[in-house]
């Protein structure tokens, strides 16, 4: 792209969080690994990624000449359950992934996998700080992109589900049995409809599910109904 055009384009790969080294966790892991040096037990593995933190741009372990092993990595890198967040110290001047992050939302390409992108989507305006707005996304495994789509974003109904919420005592408490008697009805003619159409392999609910579509509005009915309860 930078040839084609002729000038140059910010552009940033962004990765999960345990991709990067988190400097915290790094802090703690060199200082037993000195310890251990003492006795010659110093692990090789460290001892290279002691010398690489002070020349890597990105802290991203996949820029290492060799693959962490399975019992060093998870002591060097960050997950969402143990990032201190805001609460460490190295969270606004040394840390690999807030940089990473604030490279990124001045990038005009943002190179990232179908996984990310969808999660960030997922979590809506919070996502934005995962990977921020862009101009070009280049999106990496995008054969996998509808598939992993469809698992993040889809809901699953069954003609089942609404049984078992019907039964449950709140509704009971709060609607009379006419309601009730309703939207079984409604959701024997819901996932009748939908049986036929079963011989497809996809379809809109637009003009098609009719029935469901009465089924949605009475459940919202009683969803306001519970909640002015």
């Amino acid at each position: 792209m930078r040839k084609v055009l002729n000038k140059p384009i910010p552009a940033v790969v962004v990765k999960g969080r345990s991709n990067y080294i988190c400097t915290y966790k790094w802090e703690q892991e060199d200082f037993e690994q000195q310890r251990f040096a003492f006795m010659d037990r110093e692990n090789e593995q460290a001892s290279f990624v002691r010398s690489w933190l002070k020349t890597t741009e990105t802290g991203d372990v996949d820029d290492l000449p060799f693959v962490l092993d399975s019992d060093l990595r998870p002591r060097l890198v960050s997950f969402p359950d143990d990032c201190l967040h805001s609460d460490c110290r190295h969270f606004h001047d040394n840390c690999w992934i807030n940089k990473m992050r604030d490279k990124a939302a001045e990038a005009q390409v943002l190179i990232t996998n179908h996984h990310l992108m969808l999660n960030a989507l997922e979590l809506g305006w919070a996502g934005e700080r995962i990977l921020p707005l862009s101009s070009v996304y280049i999106i990496d495994e995008a054969h996998q992109l509808e598939q992993t789509a469809t698992s993040v974003f889809e809901y699953t109904l069954t003609d089942y589900t609404v049984e078992q919420l019907l039964n449950r005592s709140v509704i009971k408490e709060q609607a009379d049995a006419e309601e009730i008697d309703e939207l079984r009805f409604h959701n024997t003619l819901a996932f009748q409809e939908v049986a036929h159409l079963s011989r497809d392999n996809a379809f809109r609910i637009e003009p098609e599910l009719e029935e469901m579509k009465k089924l949605a509005r009475s459940l919202n009915a009683l969803n306001d109904k519970l909640r002015k309860n």
